[in-house]
C-alpha cells in the first residue's frame, strides 16, 4: 500500500465498564495507515464533532441538474459556473485589526460549498437557480422531481458509502 500523508476515519465514542472508549468505523483503514508508517515516527491526531453533511442527491441535482442545464444552455463548463457562483453568493468580508496600530484591513474571501451545511447548501442551490432563472431564463426542474424520480435509480446502483468520511 502506498504512505498515505493523512486520513479521515469516523469513530463513536462508547462507554466501557465506566470508562470513555473510541471505536473506528473501519479498522482496516486504520490498520493500513499505521502499517505504512515506520516505528517511532510522531503523528497528531485530531477529533472534532462529526457534522451534518448534505446528501449525495444534492450534490447530483447541483451537479447533474442545474450546472448541466447551464452548460447546455451556454456553453459554459459546469466547473467555471461554479467557480462563479461561489464567487457572487459565498464571498465574505473579512476584517483585520493591528493590535500596535490599530489600523484596519479589510479582506474578501472567497468560500466553496463543500464545508456548508445542508441548510446552508440548498440556500446557495436556490440562490443559484434563482440566478439563472432571472438573468437568463433558464429554468430548472424540482429538486424534490429530481430526488423522487432519479435518486432512486442512482442509489440503486451506486455502491454504498456509508461510514466512509
Amino acid at each position: 500500500m502506498p504512505s498515505l500523508s493523512s486520513f479521515s476515519i469516523g469513530v463513536t465514542v462508547y462507554d466501557h465498564d465506566g470508562r470513555k472508549r473510541l471505536k473506528m468505523d473501519d479498522l482496516g483503514l486504520y490498520r493500513d495507515y499505521l502499517d505504512s508508517k515506520g516505528a517511532g515516527e510522531r503523528l497528531v491526531a485530531t477529533f472534532e464533532d462529526e457534522q451534518e453533511k448534505r446528501s449525495s442527491a444534492a450534490n447530483r441535482y447541483l451537479w447533474g441538474v442545474v450546472y448541466k442545464t447551464v452548460e447546455d444552455e451556454t456553453g459554459s463548463p459546469k466547473e467555471v459556473t461554479h467557480d462563479e457562483m461561489c464567487k457572487k453568493f459565498l464571498t465574505k468580508q473579512v476584517f483585520y485589526t493591528h493590535k500596535r496600530t490599530g489600523q484596519t484591513i479589510e479582506y474578501w474571501v472567497r468560500g466553496g460549498s463543500s464545508g456548508l451545511t445542508p441548510k446552508a447548501f440548498h440556500e446557495f442551490v436556490e440562490k443559484v437557480s434563482l440566478f439563472f432563472q432571472e438573468h437568463s431564463g433558464i429554468t430548472f426542474p424540482d429538486a424534490e422531481d429530481y430526488r423522487s424520480e432519479r435518486t432512486r435509480v442512482l442509489d440503486d446502483v451506486a455502491p454504498s458509502n456509508a461510514g466512509r468520511r
